[in-house]
């Protein structure tokens, strides 16, 4: 069985009703488990960015009751640039997909560990 990651979604965690939203589309899309990309220093530390990742992850816990697994996200940006550049998609559009692009990057890599 293949198994391909894609963005599904892109919403912004400081609207009202973000909770919620997620809430029903885990529940609706019958949803395990949710994978967030995890920010590390190079060195492999965490700093402020990963604390606030740690914080967002209890938060979609609190929201959905769903295990919430952190993924190292180092160089995932990088990897979508270079993607979109291949697919020679625009700059403006780059800018708009990249962090999309990347999530399925991290989605698919953490699919391709667990299988």
């Amino acid at each position: 069985m293949k198994v391909i990651a894609q963005p599904f979604a892109t919403w912004d965690p400081a609207e009202p009703d973000f909770d919620s939203r997620l809430r029903d589309l885990t529940e609706s899309q019958a949803v395990e488990r949710v994978v967030l990309g995890f920010p590390l220093s190079l060195g492999g530390r965490e700093g402020a960015a990963a604390r606030e990742v740690m914080a967002f992850s209890d938060r979609i816990r609190s929201a959905t009751g769903l295990e919430v697994v952190l993924v190292d996200e180092r160089f995932t940006s990088i990897q979508a640039e270079r993607a979109l550049l291949e697919g020679d998609v625009r700059r403006r559009a780059r800018r708009q997909r990249r962090d999309r692009v990347a999530a399925a990057l991290i989605l698919q890599s953490y699919l391709e560990r667990t299988r």
